[in-house]
């Protein structure tokens, strides 16, 4: 008999369950019973309405940004109060000033003191903007009913909490219908921000352009390229106000270090004003956009910070505060500053240029419009929810006017826009050439 009549018994195939079985058999019992649950969590997920899933994106969301700030709240004062572990009112004052921050950087007044302090710490601000968005990417539905699920979960999460922290924030303070409208209008501006961002990120998400093809059709070419072009002029005007923050920075790091000596803090404290001051690092950023268009900013009633010169009073003790300009650090030559917004203007306008293609002087106007507009507008946000009331006195005019800000930065840069997308227009210069032409030859002529 050959080799090639000689057959192996043949082996029936495990079904389903024998297999599991078998592939259960080689692990241990815990990491079966994980594995189970995941497989379990992941099917009633996917099985779930896009409503439900979006709704619990937002609600997860909010508590993360709200955990992320009273919990280092509450580990600082487990670590500096010696009274922690015999007193639970501690720990409610620590967890409800953690929250009262939360809320602040949602845009909630908050009440302390006999004072209503409303400026918005922009970086717990966004924080809760990037644990949205982390949210939404992770278990988000990117869907229209998603989106509005999770938006309305947020801001029914922020109105919920606002309403249980009424009693200590309202008493001598804002009244209850500005704190739920501030609560609402702030979830929705940070829960609308952060969620969208996330969903738009997601492997499954359509293509933005494919999302915003329905607005795009109902707008006119030459204002969405224009309106694309303002978005790029605040960018780069944010950016422009980080470059200048950190020049602040690196001039003021003797004065820094001098104010951190005089508070003769311990390490526990130093690390906690620390925290405590990234919180409003974006704030400083905001500022120096309105020194860099021209407007200024002030920090107490009386101070002035501009490019043309500082008109400073006594500041509080604090070391962020000691990085900004000094008389002695403004030169004449900062009065050129507001140039580079101009500068800013004129690369976007390359580009806008590039894109508008061969349109009439009119058209590329209007794009400059639009572009202008969009940056203003946006400017005008970003320094206005900058600024406000930061405590008693002086500190009652903290900040920069945002419309006076948004006006000198859709100015500037609409003139560097102008410059590169109206005067240097295709049909703008043949009709130059054409009338210099017709110049010359006329006085040639005579």
């Amino acid at each position: 008999m050959s080799k090639a009549d000689v057959r192996e018994p043949e082996v029936a195939p495990e079904d389903g369950e024998a297999s599991v079985a078998r592939e259960r058999a080689g692990r241990s019992r815990p990491t079966v019973l994980v594995s189970d649950l995941r497989a379990e969590l992941s099917s009633a997920i996917d099985g779930a309405p896009r409503w439900l899933t979006g709704a619990g994106a937002g609600l997860q969301g909010a508590l993360l940004s709200l955990v992320s700030v009273v919990v280092p709240v509450l580990a600082v004062y487990v670590a500096a109060s010696a009274e922690a572990s015999g007193s639970d009112s501690g720990w409610l004052r620590a967890a409800g000033l953690g929250t009262d921050l939360w809320l602040l950087a949602h845009g909630v007044p908050l009440a302390t003191g006999g004072v209503t302090i409303t400026i918005v710490p922009l970086g717990v601000t966004a924080l809760a903007v990037f644990c949205a968005f982390a949210s939404a990417r992770r278990s988000g539905a990117p869907t229209r009913t998603g989106l509005a699920s999770a938006v309305l979960a947020y801001v029914l999460a922020v109105l919920a909490v606002a309403a249980l922290s009424l009693p200590r924030g309202v008493e001598g303070g804002p009244s209850v219908s500005r704190v739920l409208v501030s609560a609402g209008l702030g979830g929705l501006v940070v829960g609308l921000a952060g969620l969208a961002s996330g969903l738009a990120v997601r492997p499954d998400a359509p293509r933005l352009t494919t999302a915003l093809e329905p607005v795009r059709r109902r707008v006119p070419r030459v204002a969405w390229l224009g309106a694309g072009a303002g978005l790029a002029v605040l960018a780069g005007a944010v950016a422009l106000g980080g470059i200048v923050l950190v020049t602040w920075f690196l001039a003021g790091q003797a004065q820094i270090a001098q104010i951190v000596a005089s508070l003769r803090l311990d390490a526990l404290g130093g690390v906690g004003l620390a925290v405590a001051e990234l919180a409003f690092v974006p704030n400083l950023a905001a500022w120096a956009i309105a020194w860099l268009a021209g407007p200024g900013f002030a920090v107490g009633a009386g101070s002035h910070f501009a490019t043309t010169g500082v008109l400073g009073t006594t500041l509080p003790a604090v070391p962020l505060l000691g990085a900004l300009p000094t008389p002695d650090s403004v030169t004449p030559t900062a009065a050129w500053w507001p140039l580079s917004l101009v500068a800013l203007g004129a690369l976007v306008g390359l580009v806008l240029r590039r894109r508008l293609g061969d349109v009439g002087p009119l058209a590329a106007l209007g794009a400059v419009a639009a572009a202008a507009l969009v940056a203003g507008i946006g400017v005008m946000v970003v320094v206005g929810s900058a600024g406000g009331v930061a405590g008693p006195g002086r500190m009652a005019q903290v900040g920069a006017s945002g419309f006076v800000t948004g006006v000198a930065v859709a100015g500037a840069a609409g003139l560097g826009l102008l410059a590169v997308v109206v005067a240097a227009n295709g049909r703008v210069l043949a009709r130059l050439r054409r009338w210099t032409g017709a110049g010359i030859a006329s006085w040639r002529s005579r």
